[in-house]
């Protein structure tokens, strides 16, 4: 798996996750076991954005297989 295939997919985790957090019928108990996996995930897309010096156009959409 090359590293836009990884990013795309951190990327897709992220949304999910996102989509999980904001969801309203969330309590702050589930958020609060949940949030540091999604920190992680921020943490490794930051990463690979610094590394691979990913363009900003590549940055929230990802590239299109």
């Amino acid at each position: 798996m090359n590293y836009q295939q990884q990013y795309n997919k951190l990327l897709e985790r992220e949304a999910k996750a996102e989509a999980w957090l904001d969801d309203p019928k969330r309590t702050e108990a589930e958020i609060e076991k949940h949030i540091v996996s999604f920190n992680e995930i921020l943490e490794k897309l930051s990463r690979m954005i610094t590394k691979h010096k990913i363009a900003s156009k590549f940055i929230l959409g990802g590239w299109k297989e």
